[in-house]
């Protein structure tokens, strides 16, 4: 049970809210949060009827936390996006630290404590904490507002949420159905393989997550002062700077496994560079999704998701019995490569003025290069870094040569 279901992804439409309602943003909130209650309590006493009716080898205590927890935990979701729209990165990064940090060192002690159940070590630190720092949001923003009812807001945030569910579920299968049909397909070993190499490709997430808080408030403001010029000036950068750091990453990544993981699992070394790959990929159809979330083309969003999910499946179940976790890596790049193409297309339609093809392949002439390289040359670490050598220092002379050429043209 997590917080998109629970939450109805209510909290994206702060993406648009922002602005939208910029002066009445306090209602909004507090009306929104009503909103989610409510489905919350729908969602809750669906679950647990069906707990009755349904053997889910958990205690009614058990599905009530776990309703709790996601509930909470959709809370802060929500907030955060608010907070990024908003440009409250200190807040936003306490709020994405500060619990997991909190929970982490209570499950640490409960669990080392607990002499019987220790899972319960885990699941009331989760409950605790977020329930902690949620409560006081909600009460908070209903004070503020105190607009619990408007259909207006209702309307608008679940036109713009309800396709995001099914989004998030399309996600889900992307990210977890290569996994799940690997251990039933093949077998556990090389599910082990393939989720150490998938683990190593967050590193990817975690950069994307990171640049994104700033550029999606940074895109919002200047798409809002109708600056495209500078839009598309802007993201050709962005997209270079990610497309050196997964460079980087291709290049070191059989030397990261090497020393993170045991030698049974060296054999996912070869798969380290479709995954990453795929991450990069999925780098790429963010900046195009961007811009459906700005037009509020959310159903869009869906339905692409959806296409490369069913493909995805699809692929999966005919390669992986014959060929394994490698099939599972490339069929990966292939669903996440449709819908990159499916996104773009969209995003194209809805404003042709912003993000034309030329700004992207450079960067993907380059990823997939370096993927080459790192896939020619996986066994000889030296011959890669060497490239990455190269490959730096050449990026670092273009660079001050056209700055040069700027600053210039600028005193000309």
């Amino acid at each position: 049970m997590r917080y998109p279901f629970i939450g109805l992804s209510l909290g994206m439409s702060f993406r648009s809210a922002v602005k939208d309602y910029k002066d009445t943003l306090n209602e909004y909130t507090s009306s929104l949060f009503s909103l989610s209650i409510s489905v919350a309590v729908v969602f809750s006493i669906i679950i647990l009827g069906l707990s009755k009716v349904i053997d889910m080898k958990m205690s009614t205590v058990m599905i009530f936390c776990c309703i709790v927890q996601s509930y909470m935990q959709y809370v802060l979701n929500a907030i955060c996006v608010k907070y990024m729209m908003e440009i409250k990165y200190i807040e936003r990064s306490l709020l994405l630290s500060l619990p997991n940090l909190l929970t982490a060192i209570i499950s640490i002690v409960m669990i080392h404590f607990l002499q019987s159940k220790k899972y319960w070590g885990r699941i009331i630190p989760y409950v605790f904490i977020y329930t902690i720092f949620s409560i006081p949001i909600l009460l908070h923003y209903f004070w503020k507002g105190r607009t619990f009812y408007n259909w207006g807001y209702w309307k608008y945030a679940l036109s713009y949420s309800l396709p995001l569910v099914f989004h998030s579920l399309s996600v889900v299968i992307l990210s977890s159905s290569d996994r799940i049909m690997i251990s039933n397909m093949r077998n556990s070993s090389e599910v082990g393989i393939y989720s150490l190499v998938y683990n190593l490709s967050m590193a990817v997430t975690v950069i994307q997550s990171t640049l994104e808080a700033i550029w999606i408030p940074w895109f919002t403001k200047h798409m809002l002062n109708n600056e495209k010029v500078i839009v598309n000036r802007i993201v050709k950068y962005y997209i270079e700077v990610v497309s050196i750091l997964v460079g980087g990453l291709l290049m070191v990544a059989p030397e990261i496994i090497k020393l993170i993981s045991p030698s049974t699992y060296w054999d996912g070394i070869k798969l380290s560079i479709p995954i990453i790959l795929a991450s990069f990929i999925i780098f790429l159809y963010s900046i195009s999704v961007d811009l459906e979330y700005y037009y509020k083309s959310t159903k869009f969003i869906a339905v692409n998701t959806a296409i490369s999910a069913f493909i995805n499946l699809v692929l999966n179940y005919i390669f992986i019995p014959k060929y394994g976790a490698e099939a599972a890596a490339y069929a990966t790049v292939v669903s996440y490569l449709v819908s990159f193409i499916l996104h773009y297309y969209r995003a194209r339609k809805i404003d042709n003025e912003l993000f034309p093809i030329s700004k992207y392949i450079p960067s993907i002439i380059f990823v997939v290069g370096v993927s080459s390289i790192s896939y020619i040359f996986i066994n000889v670490c030296l011959v890669r870094y060497m490239f990455a050598a190269i490959i730096g220092i050449g990026y670092l002379l273009i660079v001050l040569v056209t700055d040069r050429r700027k600053i210039l043209n600028y005193e000309k």
